[in-house]
């Protein structure tokens, strides 16, 4: 007689429905379409989210240059949201995708990567690189 291959009850063949880890009982079947999913977007990648696309609305800049002889000789730029924002997106997203390490939730690690880009530029756009 076929078994399920969660429970390990064995049941008539009629009873099983077939998946592709095997044979599953109806009881089993309902258990594992019921189970929580794992989140991708955590709390940390939520509050690194906000901090890396805040900066692209919200800007307090300072900037200045340096003249010599009418040519521009040297320019600084700062942002005041963009750098605190892409620190925290930077940090928040290395947790994130840390917080992927464990036993099925590997979705969680290209989540994080990609809000650390978001808070390297926007590192990047603080700084005045880009």
């Amino acid at each position: 007689m076929p078994t399920c291959s969660v429970c390990a009850s064995e049941f008539a063949e009629s009873d099983l429905l077939m998946t592709g880890g095997g044979p599953v009982c109806e009881p089993c079947e309902l258990d594992q379409a019921l189970a929580p999913k794992p989140k991708v977007l955590t709390l940390p990648a939520m509050i690194g989210l906000v901090a890396g696309i805040a900066p692209f609305f919200l800007h307090f800049t300072t900037g200045s240059t340096e003249t010599v002889n009418g040519q521009v000789v040297s320019a600084s730029h700062f942002d005041f949201v963009a750098v605190p924002g892409g620190s925290i997106a930077l940090m928040a997203g290395l947790v994130a995708a840390a917080l992927g390490l464990g036993k099925g939730k590997v979705k969680r690690i290209p989540v994080g990567l990609a809000i650390c880009v978001l808070g390297v530029v926007q590192l990047a756009r603080g700084f005045g690189i880009v």
